[in-house]
């Protein structure tokens, strides 16, 4: 009795929001290291970077929307492999499916504990992912996952709809018969009624694919797809809405390649056109409901608290 509530270490658990401390700048908690642990989105506040430990604002990042989704794929325990490639393509992974969900906060000691390696791959990881503008390093503060930025996505559709459509015209009248089997193949495993969202979303990618190759041009599609992690996190924000969209994105497919066959090339075209623009409609639905998963004012930073709990 009498002694003062020694402070949480920074290290020491993933600190809940029920923990976070709304005391004045000067109070004797310290302030919680860069790389402490992964902090919830109720410790994340949108305030101008420098400003005065203001209280937590209710307009946060949600880093529980995947709990929420039912399809959201489980952590992998290990990347099996401890260089920097493995680490960027398993956090990667999770950041454009969702494990990891915008404005999430990261941390290297757990990520690195996570995966299996040290803290420098996770460490070098985290820079290639920031460059690619899915992570946002915030200096004494920390690493977060970005919000869904909407420039990027637009940006994104641009190219990848310029490079699908194009490609049409080059399609044969008589296109590759084993491309257009493994096509056949590939829509109907997207009917099935049982299909989970992770594993339509990989047909998806390769239907699309495909088709670049009817054209002659899959190699273009590592292009497209090094462009689109903005994009594919906002389609599968948008599934979350829409119970049925895998089947409305199942038969939009089966139409667009109906008319390649027929072959109808400006009823395709039409077709592909408006597929591949729907997800600005997802959007619009999602910034509705959750507009905290998509990046605003760029001057704001997040503020992390510690503070003192009894053992």
């Amino acid at each position: 009795a009498g002694l003062a509530d020694p402070p949480v270490k920074a290290d020491s658990a993933v600190t809940s929001a029920a923990q976070v401390s709304s005391a004045p700048a000067g109070s004797a908690d310290p302030p919680v290291k860069a790389d402490s642990a992964v902090t919830s989105a109720a410790q994340v506040s949108s305030a101008p970077a420098g400003s005065a430990d203001p209280p937590v604002a209710p307009d946060l990042p949600v880093a529980s929307v995947a709990g929420e989704v039912p399809w959201a794929p489980r952590a992998a325990s290990s990347v099996g492999a401890t260089g920097r490639r493995g680490v960027y393509d398993s956090l990667r992974r999770r950041i454009v499916t969702l494990e990891l969900a915008p404005g999430a906060a990261l941390s290297e000691n757990e990520l690195a504990v996570t995966l299996g390696v040290s803290r420098t791959p996770v460490r070098e990881a985290l820079i290639l992912l920031a460059d690619e503008g899915l992570v946002r390093v915030f200096p004494k503060v920390g690493s977060f996952v970005s919000r869904v930025d909407l420039q990027a996505v637009e940006d994104a559709q641009f190219l990848r709809e310029s490079v699908e459509l194009a490609a049409l015209g080059d399609i044969p009248r008589q296109p590759d018969p084993a491309i257009v089997e493994r096509i056949l193949a590939n829509l109907d495993a997207q009917d099935r009624a049982d299909i989970e969202a992770e594993e339509f979303m990989a047909l998806d990618e390769a239907f699309h694919r495909d088709l670049l190759g009817l054209s002659g041009h899959a190699n273009v599609w590592a292009t497209v797809e090094a462009a689109k992690a903005q994009l594919d996190r906002a389609r599968r924000l948008g599934l979350s809405l829409e119970p049925d969209a895998l089947a409305r994105f199942a038969s939009e497919h089966r139409a667009i390649f109906g008319a390649i066959m027929a072959p109808d090339r400006a009823a395709a075209r039409r077709l592909l056109r408006a597929h591949l623009r729907a997800v600005f409609n997802d959007i619009a639905q999602v910034r509705a409901v959750s507009p905290e998963l998509f990046a605003g004012d760029p001057s704001t930073a997040p503020v992390r608290r510690s503070v003192a709990v009894w053992e």
